[in-house]
């Protein structure tokens, strides 16, 4: 997602676990500050959206991952801690123009284990979903190339011409996000 073209990076998870055992900044950040510093990186603003923040333990990690992150990106970031409900989404989306172009839906948290890079530890079996606008000719290339890789696993299904569109459904889910940080701005008290 960090490499696709863009400014902005909309990061949802569940909850942010950093810590030894569990580090998003240990296995996952190293991996997003090397794709933020590319060179060819246009990515101006990274929203960070966390849930389980009323619980002090998942709120003490999701400042570690946050000051992690801020130490490394120039650009602007913006925390979201959701005290209310229990958030629980996965959602990653990238904007370029003001246009959300892609985005990852599933049920992987921003976490090691999330992402396999636990070794034994890896208990979890995750699914996420890509969708990209077909206009990014870069997302096509790209996701088409990772559709490509052998001895993955990954079902790859083709736009279907009943319901919304891929950019339809993109503009919605930036629009739910857009109105959750409109909500939860004036409530997150992130100290």
């Amino acid at each position: 997602m960090i490499e696709l073209p863009g400014e902005e990076l909309i990061i949802s998870s569940g909850y942010i676990a950093e810590c030894k055992s569990f580090s998003a900044s240990g296995s996952l950040l190293p991996h997003i500050i090397n794709a933020i510093k590319n060179k060819n990186s246009k990515l101006k603003k990274i929203t960070t959206i966390a849930g389980k923040i009323r619980y002090k333990y998942y709120k003490d990690r999701y400042k570690i991952f946050v000051n992690n992150l801020v130490s490394q990106f120039s650009g602007q970031i913006i925390i979201n801690p959701i005290y209310f409900n229990n958030w629980h989404a996965k959602v990653s989306i990238k904007i370029s123009g003001r246009k959300p172009i892609a985005a990852i839906i599933g049920s992987s948290n921003l976490t090691s284990t999330a992402y396999g890079l636990m070794g034994k530890w890896n208990w979890n079996r995750e699914c996420d979903v890509v969708i990209w606008d077909n206009d990014c000719k870069e997302c096509s290339i790209i996701f088409r190339e990772l559709i490509d890789i052998k001895d993955q696993d990954i079902i790859y299904f083709k736009s279907i011409d009943k319901g919304p569109s891929e950019k339809e459904r993109l503009k919605e889910f930036y629009d739910e996000i857009k109105e959750l940080h409109q909500i939860n701005k004036n409530l997150s008290d992130f100290r």
